[in-house]
């Protein structure tokens, strides 16, 4: 009876505040999807799963419309839209996808209010718009590197160019020479047996320090210059990031130390580097290991 009466105020608070969730249809389904992010609900009104979770959506889409930027929750009637719901390979109901510019991903998160909220936010805070306000959120130890989202559907393969990039100004990536191939005129490397991999990192006043590791060196220049000049990681095991929901540099590991569970490296000497990034895939985000030549070899074989 308790449940039953807080289950009535729930509703009666929702409905005072009118519905947060958007209906989407063929006339609007296109544009909603492009936005930077969104999720929508897939549904079947006679579906009993679908009518359990309809208030603890609401619910979420009401905290998450008052967020600054808002994050938008859809729904899409199946038995309204049937070409709608075909063409994104939904069978069971309620299905939830993630859209990013179009793109779909699966949702894997919490289905209750508090869940959602928190799954979203943790997810919007991996795109592009956000940055700028800080206003994100991310799992420190085990989200995505800031750069991998950034630079989603790029890679650099070129010897001369192969390190990923991002210009703050023109909000745009782009393939970098290793910053210590050419410090003021100096050209720096690494040709002893006990540290082979040439390193780089900025100081707080934005001098390029360059060193030998025996370890691969797993950086970004804008990370190192533009967001953490002066950071280290204690722990050989993470590396330097930016979270941009408290405006302050962290400390991560790898993506590719438990991607799907999988713990991968790289064990031929030619291919040392172990890099993580991603790219759109059939309307789905790929993540991907793969190992990257070391100073003067071109090739990049995927894991």
């Amino acid at each position: 009876m308790v449940v039953l009466r807080c289950l009535v105020l729930s509703l009666v608070a929702v409905c005072a505040m009118g519905e947060a969730v958007e209906t989407l249809s063929r006339a609007n389904f296109d544009a909603r999807v492009k936005s930077d992010i969104i999720l929508v609900k897939f549904y079947a009104p006679w579906c009993g799963h679908c009518k359990a979770m309809a208030p603890a959506y609401e619910e979420a889409a009401q905290k998450l419309s008052q967020r600054s930027p808002p994050i938008p929750l859809a729904k899409v009637d199946a038995t309204v839209e049937p070409d709608i719901t075909q063409a994104q390979g939904v069978r069971g109901y309620p299905t939830l996808k993630i859209f990013r510019k179009g793109i779909a991903s699966d949702y894997a998160g919490p289905r209750d209010a508090e869940g959602i909220v928190k799954h979203m936010t943790e997810q919007a805070g991996t795109t592009k718009a956000q940055i700028a306000t800080g206003d994100l959120s991310v799992d420190t130890k085990e989200a995505p590197s800031l750069m991998a989202v950034l630079c989603r559907d790029q890679t650099c393969s070129d010897a001369n160019f192969p390190m990923i990039d991002y210009d703050e100004n023109d909000n745009k990536c782009l393939c970098a020479a290793h910053p210590c191939w050419d410090d003021d005129g100096k050209h720096h490397s690494c040709n002893s047996e006990e540290a082979p991999h040439l390193k780089f990192s900025y100081t707080q006043e934005g001098q390029l320090e360059c060193g030998c590791s025996k370890d691969p060196h797993y950086s970004s220049k804008y990370i190192a210059k533009v967001k953490c000049p002066g950071e280290h990681c204690e722990d050989s095991d993470l590396f330097v990031d930016y979270d941009p929901e408290h405006k302050k540099c962290v400390c991560k590991t790898h993506p590719c130390h438990s991607l799907d569970g999988t713990k991968h490296s790289c064990n031929d000497p030619k291919f040392p580097i172990l890099a993580y990034r991603e790219e759109n895939k059939e309307g789905t985000v790929k993540r991907i290991c793969e190992c990257k030549a070391g100073i003067g070899n071109k090739k990049v074989e995927e894991l």
